[in-house]
């Protein structure tokens, strides 16, 4: 009787177990992305949905929120604002979604502030500007957000007025609101300072391209007293003004707005893109890898070979995926509140509980957003760090492109404006690096350090003296810890307005090994380079990277590629005794050079003893059994000397197993198979009924193995060697 209780009880486990599970997977939380397959190429749209997939599975692996799934609703609006009202309006109604992420362009996303507002979901949105969002708790933005833009526009132009007077010319967008923002902070700044004028003023409407008359007005519009230019019409029409006023030798700085200066350079007509630009930049550093964004990017293509995707479907790939995960984290950084959950109605229905839960969660997630509102606190995604104010996010500092007259590449303007902490953007140097490595050797693996030798070129607008440049990744004697590199000024001048500095630098850096794939191993060897006092920071500009020498010495290694990267992260500042916080960015910056690891060693004293001990191994399948002392013999000795070979040969790391221990554990294992082998034929050797080969017979059986088998497997675990290494 007992039995057939405990039998029902483990079937009504069972069953339960099943229809809970059953109940999760068909009441996942959903989140929709608003976004469209017009404004980006349909490959771009295909792999952002890609990425944001392999972001959920690792969020639904986690446990999702509060055990159940998340799936992803994609909105796809056509870029049609009507399509956009009537996708939200439709989605509000499913009973499943807990929030929304996306909508990158504020016109459209005006029309659908109020609808999201007024119902509580939480949005994450990705507009620029919208006044109305701000009267909403459950709205943030994504976006860098204007006010970031127009601050360091402003300095900008301050900083530039206090020279000289500076005459400005004004072409915008009607009815733009980005565009009329920063012309109300111009005459804001004219107002203000008698030093700026705005001595022309043109404004025409969206998505009219410029005729040659108009083009040709404009020119002759501005006059000798204008010496700056701000365009805001778009990248087409930009284009075709500069083409035009380059023609008629004009020669004055242009700031580009609503155009990225890259593409619209690359767009003239003439290939040596003559005269000085400006832009507003919120892509990174010319020249330089986000290597946080690059790590993240490469696991995700060895996830999805073959992802083809633009930059620009990268960042909203990235910035989406980044906000599901936020969602997911505020959602859970709270548990469910029962009061507020029982307030809420009767549960005994099961659908009107998962109505409340829902509801539950959006609050939840909600409240925990605010934690990351004025800048108080952020949150570390994957591609990204994560602070939000009234207007937008902050997940990076706004820069200031240049490219100067001599130049044909874009470089960051010599003068930063980057929020340290103090409210107004803190002026911060740009010093344009180069590094000129000569040798890079010494390499010790289990100490994890190597010694360079290089020469350190840098220029800027202010004095550098070298003792402000820190090597962070510098090792440190054990007697006095002080860094062992030594600098040595070769010499140090002022030319105009800029100062320059070259020293050459040696001493022994730390590295972090990878050994996985030793000995056909790549090792990342970096240069870290950061202000010495991090009160004083700096942003650096490497060179372009057709103009940096490649060519260096190096022993036992060869050189695949070098580049310069860095990482943008935040600190949480806590002040006035614990009492407020604030987020303050702060870069570092590496020139890295990655070198793969010579095989001559490893071939020579590894690879070739081991083959001769298999061969020799392999030879004893044709002793007869007459001789098994000396088959027995002969393997037996074949694998003392692979272990013998393993103690006695280099070995890079003691914690992590590599493709040569494996190698030795592959030779230990086919050798004993053979020992084996001929132990089973020496024991079957007096029942064989026959002297012919038969697969009934053990003996016949394993004489086939050492003669076809093992051969066999030493050729696939070659094979699978190159695979591997490959």
């Amino acid at each position: 009787m007992n039995y057939i209780i405990k039998l029902k009880l483990l079937l009504f486990f069972i069953f339960l177990s099943t229809t809970s599970t059953a109940f999760s997977q068909g009441k996942a939380h959903k989140i929709g992305v608003i976004l469209n397959d017009v404004d980006i190429t349909e490959t771009s749209y295909a792999a952002i949905q890609k990425i944001i997939t392999q972001r959920v599975e690792v969020i639904n692996g986690k446990g999702g929120i509060d055990g159940r799934k998340i799936k992803v609703e994609y909105m796809n609006d056509k870029a049609n604002i009507d399509s956009t009202k009537s996708l939200v309006n439709r989605y509000l109604k499913d009973k499943s979604m807990i929030a929304m992420v996306g909508c990158w362009n504020s016109t459209r996303a005006r029309e659908i502030v109020d609808i999201i507002g007024q119902s509580g979901i939480p949005w994450l949105g990705d507009f620029a500007i919208i006044d109305p969002a701000v009267k909403y708790e459950n709205i943030l933005s994504l976006d860098k957000g204007m006010d970031n833009e127009i601050e360091v526009f402003k300095t900008f132009i301050e900083r530039k007025a206090d020279s000289s007077k500076l005459n400005i010319g004004f072409v915008g967008r009607a009815g733009d609101l980005y565009t009329e923002r920063f012309a109300n902070s111009l005459r804001e700044l004219q107002e203000n300072n008698e030093n700026i004028a705005i001595t022309l003023e043109k404004w025409y409407p969206q998505g009219e391209l410029l005729s040659e008359t108009e083009l040709d007005y404009l020119n002759q519009g501005i006059t000798k007293n204008t010496n700056f230019l701000i365009f805001s019409r778009g990248k087409e029409n930009t284009t075709r003004f500069i083409d035009k006023y380059r023609e008629s030798n004009k020669d004055i700085p242009i700031m580009t707005l609503l155009a990225p200066l890259g593409p619209v350079l690359s767009s003239l007509k003439t290939s040596d893109s003559i005269g000085e630009f400006f832009d507003i930049n919120v892509v990174g550093i010319p020249n330089a890898l986000n290597i946080r964004f690059e790590e993240q990017l490469n696991e995700i293509k060895k996830k999805a070979p073959g992802l083809d995707i633009d930059p620009l479907g990268i960042g909203y790939a990235g910035k989406y995926s980044d906000a599901i995960a936020l969602i997911v984290d505020a959602a859970k950084k709270e548990d469910l509140n029962i009061e507020e959950y029982k307030a809420q109605g009767d549960t005994s229905n099961l659908l009107s509980y998962h109505e409340k839960h829902v509801i539950s969660i959006r609050n939840r997630i909600v409240r925990q957003l605010q934690r990351y509102t004025n800048y108080k606190k952020y949150y570390k995604g994957w591609f990204a760090n994560y602070s939000f104010n009234s207007e937008g996010s902050r997940s990076g500092d706004v820069l200031l492109v240049w490219k100067p007259k001599t130049n044909k590449s874009l470089i960051l303007a010599p003068i930063q404006y980057l929020h340290q902490g103090k409210g107004k953007p803190t002026p911060t140097p740009v010093l344009y690096t180069n590094i000129d490595m000569v040798s890079i050797d010494h390499i010790d693996d289990k100490s994890q350090t190597f010694r360079a030798v290089f020469y350190i070129e840098i220029t800027a607008k202010q004095k550098i003296d070298i003792s402000d440049i820190k090597f962070s990744n510098a090792a440190r004697s054990e007697a006095d810890h002080a860094p062992l590199v030594e600098k040595q000024v070769l010499s140090e001048e002022k030319n105009k307005d800029n100062y320059h500095l070259l020293a050459k630098v040696s001493g022994k850096f730390y590295f972090s090994p990878d050994h996985r794939l030793y000995p056909f191993d790549n090792q990342n060897f970096n240069i870290f380079v950061q202000a010495t006092n991090s009160l004083t920071p700096f942003l650096i500009q490497p060179t372009d990277e057709e103009l940096r020498d490649k060519n260096f010495e190096t022993s036992g290694w060869s050189p695949i590629i070098e580049f310069v990267g860095y990482r943008n992260d935040f600190i949480n500042s806590v002040k006035n005794f614990g009492s407020s916080t604030q987020v303050i960015p702060v870069y570092s910056f590496s020139f890295s050079y990655i070198l793969q690891r010579g095989h001559v060693d490893f071939y020579r004293k590894i690879v070739i003893p081991i083959a001769i001990m298999l061969l020799i191994t392999y030879s004893t399948t044709y002793i007869g059994l007459n001789f098994f002392e000396a088959i027995a013999g002969i393997q037996v000795t074949s694998f003392l000397a692979c272990v013998a070979l393993y103690f006695s040969v280099y070995k890079v790391s003691d914690e992590s197993s590599t493709i040569s221990d494996n190698i030795f554990i592959f030779s230990y294992f086919i050798i004993t198979s053979m020992t084996m082998s001929s132990v089973v034929r020496l024991y079957y050797k007096t029942k064989r009924v026959s002297a012919k080969l038969s697969l009934k017979d053990p003996a016949s059986v394993a004489l086939l193995y050492q003669r076809i088998c093992y051969p066999l497997f030493i050729l696939i675990g070659i094979i699978i060697l190159i695979i591997w290494t490959s």
